[in-house]
């Protein structure tokens, strides 16, 4: 781990109300169940297939916009995974094209967090903003995933416009085959609370996760 990537100490405090609110019960209990696509639906669609790495895209039956899924394989094993989400939060805007930057708001274990984000807009447009809930869990010894959702505004956020919705959760299961091995899904659905057509935002969204992906894979196998 580099010195530039220490995870960083919460510098911000929130209210009482807020940690309330950030870090429920509710939270836990928050599985995109009814709101993310099923797996099995025949409304995904392949949109990418290279490197081992495959992307799909599924309309949404509630809003405006494709959600993302996207899978790959990777040479590493979950704890060393859901490790790394965790430490180095602070490389999302790395990983996620559609984020320019990321604050740390507060820490509650080695199992949530508060972030805020800031997106990626072209000028003359102003970036987004977002407060994200952030949950990291070990379902099994060969499972874990990592949920962020969109939450109200938290102290010390970024200022400025918000972003509709932002959901995304990460998913790491052991191969059966090889216990070296895990596969990684991605599942995401940005809002950017902006007049842009479906038609012009899943493209990007497609290469988003694409990337996201192959950023991924990159890091960890360079951790294992």
């Amino acid at each position: 781990m580099t010195a530039e990537h220490q995870p960083m100490n919460p510098i911000y405090s929130l209210s009482s109300e807020e940690k309330k609110l950030c870090f429920s019960e509710s939270q836990h209990h928050f599985h995109l169940n009814g709101l993310c696509p099923d797996d099995r639906s025949e409304r995904w669609k392949k949109r990418k297939d290279r490197n081992t790495i495959k992307i799909y895209s599924h309309p949404s039956d509630t809003d405006t916009y494709h959600w993302c899924r996207g899978e790959a394989i990777v040479r590493t094993n979950v704890a060393k995974a859901l490790s790394y989400f965790y430490n180095e939060v602070e490389e999302l805007p790395i990983l996620i094209d559609a984020l320019s930057d990321l604050r740390v708001l507060e820490r509650k274990g080695q199992e949530e967090m508060v972030v805020s984000i800031k997106s990626k807009t072209v000028f003359p447009i102003s970036p987004r903003t977002a407060t994200i809930s952030a949950i990291y869990r070990r379902l099994s010894q060969q499972k874990a995933e990592v949920i962020l959702r969109d939450i109200p505004p938290a102290v010390g956020g970024y200022s400025g416009p918000l972003l509709k919705r932002f959901v995304s959760k990460v998913t790491l299961e052991q191969s059966l085959q090889d216990d070296n091995m895990i596969k990684v899904t991605q599942y995401m659905y940005i809002d950017p609370g902006l007049p842009v057509p479906s038609g012009v935002l899943e493209p990007i969204m497609i290469q988003v996760g694409y990337n996201f992906l192959q950023k991924v894979t990159s890091r960890l196998e360079q951790e294992n």
